[in-house]
């Protein structure tokens, strides 16, 4: 699939959606300025990707010829036989997040999403409509892993877990 919607509407309804689960959080977003280090471009297929110049160093997130089919790989060597807590400890563009639910959906019993740089996370959510509003409020916990909230937050979660596991 060729990219070729506006960014700025798909961050917008995606935004929308965030905002009304993590409205403490959409207001850390609102109030991020951006940066000139992440820079959109389009992969050789036509997908987005970023790269990104940090430290004297420039970086791209996601492959440049077909990011959609290099997370399916990423996937498909999992080896996945039943259903599964799965940790994105860095969400990039959601292409990986997009290949599990789309190769392994019935295989996630919970994801626990995490992406520590604020920029990245607002341009996964300006990749895609409906790839953030359709996960994220019935199977993620989505919480900054930095504050001491988070992992309070976490531990009933894996309670939760713990206890539906036990009852097999």
């Amino acid at each position: 699939m060729k990219y070729n919607q506006d960014k700025e509407t798909v961050f917008q309804n995606n935004f929308d959606a965030f905002r009304k689960q993590y409205p403490s959080w959409a207001a850390r977003i609102g109030n991020c300025a951006p940066s000139v280090d992440y820079q959109w471009m389009l992969s050789a297929r036509g997908d987005p990707i970023l790269r990104i110049s940090k430290d004297g160093k420039t970086f791209l997130l996601h492959d440049n010829d077909d990011p959609q089919q290099e997370a399916r790989r990423q996937i498909e060597r999992l080896q996945i036989d039943s259903a599964s807590v799965f940790f994105f400890l860095g969400l990039g563009l959601g292409y990986s997040l997009e290949a599990l639910l789309e190769l392994e959906a019935g295989s996630v019993a919970a994801l626990l999403l995490v992406e520590r740089d604020l920029e990245v996370f607002i341009h996964f959510l300006r990749r895609r409509i409906g790839v953030f509003c359709s996960i994220i409020p019935t199977r993620a916990l989505c919480w900054e892993i930095t504050s001491p909230k988070f992992w309070r937050r976490l531990n009933p979660f894996f309670h939760r877990l713990w206890a539906v596991d036990s009852n097999k």
